[in-house]
């Protein structure tokens, strides 16, 4: 009997482990979205910046 005990309770460690990691590589993607996310932004408006610069090349100021 308590050698079932034990593997229920290493099943259950076990479990737990792979729920932290699938919870981590969850939020891991979640953060490399956001990173993303930000770098579109970044590049969006430095592209804007260029365009607002050419604008002004252009008119001679």
């Amino acid at each position: 009997m308590p050698t079932t005990i034990t593997r229920q309770r290493r099943t259950t460690a076990t479990t737990a482990t792979t729920r932290t990691d699938n919870d981590l590589a969850h939020t891991g993607r979640h953060v490399l979205e956001s990173r993303q996310d930000v770098l579109g932004v970044s590049s969006d408006v430095l592209s804007l910046a260029v365009d607002t610069r050419s604008q002004y090349v252009a008119a001679g100021d």
